[in-house]
């Protein structure tokens, strides 16, 4: 059985398309299953392009679920940041219906400088301070790193403004 997932290439002009070859045949079920990720569209050298990149997976890693087509380092990637890091659902304890809407991005999206400077000012703010990836941020092949913050005041988790006095000041809330 084999894969090759064509990921970003460009190969129909003026039309975005994430084209993939499954290869199969009817015969008694693999244990394996050949992936090739390929990330150039060399036309002159096709086999070669696909042989080159070929990865072996376990076919139990495909199964009923969602199939996420990419490299074992991508895969690996992935799975630790999952294993390490809370799902905005998980933080917000599932009460998202349309992602995260601030009003106004400026003051609840901040950069590290920031981030610091609050922290310093109340070491509470480290508690609804978050890393966030934005999607912009994310491109093929890279691990995205965190440039940006999330204040985190969702309704969901009750906050009392009054108890993070730095976010209090940074909003420009007065008594």
């Amino acid at each position: 059985m084999l894969i090759i997932d064509f990921g970003d290439i460009q190969i129909f002009e003026g039309a975005t398309t994430y084209p993939c070859i499954f290869v199969a045949c009817n015969d008694v079920p693999q244990t394996e299953i050949s992936v090739s990720v390929l990330k150039t569209n060399n036309a002159d050298d096709f086999y070669s392009n696909v042989a080159q990149t070929a990865e072996i997976f376990n076919a139990n890693q495909f199964n009923g679920d969602t199939w996420v087509i990419s490299s074992q380092q991508d895969s690996r990637l992935l799975e630790r940041l999952k294993k390490e890091n809370i799902t905005l659902e998980k933080f917000i304890n599932g009460q998202s219906y349309r992602g995260v809407l601030t009003g106004i991005t400026e003051a609840f999206l901040i950069d590290e400088i920031t981030k610091n400077q609050l922290i310093d000012e109340d070491n509470k703010a480290v508690e609804i301070i978050k890393p966030v990836i934005r999607g912009r941020d994310i491109l093929p092949w890279s691990n995205g790193a965190i440039e940006s913050y999330l204040i985190g005041t969702f309704p969901s988790l009750n906050i009392d403004i009054e108890n993070y006095i730095s976010i209090k000041n940074h909003f420009g809330i007065s008594i």
